[in-house]
């Protein structure tokens, strides 16, 4: 995503007789990208007589983007790296009359502003906090780097939250205003260090409160969370990191290498409600090991190892046929929000092939499903009225991913169709499972429609990890250890 060049003419600031025509001219920003480097230039005519030749003075001004305010007397002003990042920035001048015009002249000037970007490059697990104040507020995201994938994919690139979502106002002794499966109205998930995680949340919430951080924002996806996985497997190996999955106190890891060396921090809010319940507070792995983070860093991504079973978007179950958002397109293609009307699902932000989608399935923000007959560059006609909101374009892959295992057992390998294997499914499993899988757990039922949850919760125990899957769970289910995580496209 980038911001280009743009010059935009404020036009004539003139003296009029004894008043000088001040005031506030604003420029506005809409472009949700981050920015290593963005670059305001101002400049200016001289001042002159209508008509006549420029003056030698220039305007005097001041400037401000966000709540920053710099006064100067120039007349080229030049702001590097003053946007941080986020969806609307505003930038704003204010003129005052230079000493050197005499009042009872017509004078005026040409401003002239420049507005340059250059396009983020971040780091390898490079740690970035949202400034607070912003429409998607405080929140500390890690780039997952590009590699290539076991299959010759290039895979990764994206964003995704530090630690399990919270809600803003979440503290540690409230999970914060919205209540137990509650919509989330415009309430965003936020990833914020030493809060009470966002639990008690139903598949379809989670999508509406992870979309609420702003434009391109979303549900991590299977895809996404697969990435991390394979990089976690790779970096770290033994099946990727520890994580709260013992349900013991204090929270600990089932399969810690020494006994009582990986534990966090007690969610009291929880204890207060379950003495059984040993959930923790985000992202509080004691010490300084980091084995609960991917990878071990301190600028990892924390908690996708137990702790709360996390919604991910992007797969689902119908009668044990595997529905799936395909990894050929970026998720920004496949997922939104948008109106519903009879026969149409309008998304204006896009710009889709005619047809593009035509035999897929529209799984839209109620949990129901639609099929796809056909598609303009905006809008997808089905047969039904879908219900307006959070949506996803999935593909139905026509393969049983039940058959042939018993649920609860463990993953001994993987998919390995092009539909399927960016998704991390389980193709066999058995009682003990595969080390390079963590000997996580995979879990379905064969018959009706159900979401994936990832990862497992704070009583998975040794089957609980970052290849964890789980098929058992209605869209409208919630519980106490199901949350959410934020992911976004670079």
């Amino acid at each position: 995503m980038s911001l280009t060049t743009n010059t935009w003419n404020i036009g004539d600031i003139g003296l009029n007789g004894s008043t000088f025509t001040t005031g506030n001219y604003f420029g506005i920003l809409n472009d949700s990208g981050w920015y290593e480097g963005i670059t305001i230039k101002v400049s200016s005519t001289a001042w002159h007589t209508p008509g006549a030749a420029p003056a030698a003075d220039k305007f005097r001004m001041s400037y401000f983007i966000g709540s920053s305010t710099v006064t100067l007397s120039t007349n080229t002003v030049v702001m590097t790296n003053q946007l941080a990042g986020g969806a609307t920035q505003y930038f704003g001048l204010k003129f005052d009359a230079p000493t050197a015009i005499t009042n009872g002249w017509n004078q005026q000037q040409q401003v002239v502003v420049t507005i340059a970007a250059t396009p983020e490059s971040p780091a390898a697990w490079e740690n970035r906090t949202l400034p607070a104040g912003y429409p998607h507020y405080s929140s500390v995201m890690v780039y997952v780097p590009e590699f290539t994938s076991s299959w010759g994919a290039s895979v990764g690139g994206f964003w995704v939250d530090k630690y399990e979502s919270s809600q803003p106002d979440a503290t540690t002794s409230s999970m914060g205003s919205i209540g137990d499966n509650v919509d989330p109205g415009t309430t965003p998930g936020v990833s914020v260090y030493n809060k009470v995680p966002w639990g008690w949340i139903t598949s379809v919430n989670a999508r509406k409160a992870a979309s609420n951080r702003g434009a391109d924002f979303h549900l991590i996806t299977s895809i996404e969370w697969a990435v991390i996985a394979d990089t976690a497997a790779a970096m770290i190996g033994n099946g990727g990191p520890g994580g709260n999955n013992a349900n013991v106190a204090p929270p600990s890891d089932q399969d810690a290498d020494t006994a009582g060396t990986q534990y966090g921090v007690r969610d009291t809010y929880r204890q207060g409600l379950n003495a059984g319940w040993y959930c923790d507070y985000t992202g509080t792995e004691v010490g300084t090991s980091y084995n609960w983070s991917i990878p071990k860093t301190s600028s990892g991504i924390c908690d996708m190892n137990g702790n709360l079973w996390e919604h991910s978007a992007g797969i689902h179950i119908r009668d044990s046929i595997a529905h799936v958002m395909i990894a050929t397109v970026p998720v920004s293609s496949l997922c939104g929000k948008g109106t519903g009307t009879s026969n149409t699902f309008t998304d204006s932000t896009k710009n889709w092939n005619t047809n593009q989608w035509s035999g897929f399935w529209l799984y839209a923000a109620d949990g129901t499903f639609f099929q796809i007959t056909g598609n303009s560059a905006t809008a997808l006609t089905v047969s039904g009225t879908p219900a307006s909101g959070f949506y996803e374009i999935l593909l139905n892959t026509g393969y049983n991913i039940c058959a042939g295992m018993t649920s609860g057992n463990r993953i001994l390998t993987k998919r390995t169709e092009a539909t399927l294997r960016p998704h991390n499914i389980a193709a066999t499993s058995d009682a003990t499972g595969n080390a390079a899988h963590g000997n996580d757990g995979y879990w379905f039922t064969t018959a009706g429609s159900f979401v994936a949850l990832r990862g497992g919760g704070w009583g998975s125990v040794a089957r609980s990890g970052v290849f964890t899957l789980y098929f058992n769970w209605a869209p409208a289910n919630f519980s106490a250890d199901v949350g959410l995580r934020v992911a976004r496209e670079r």
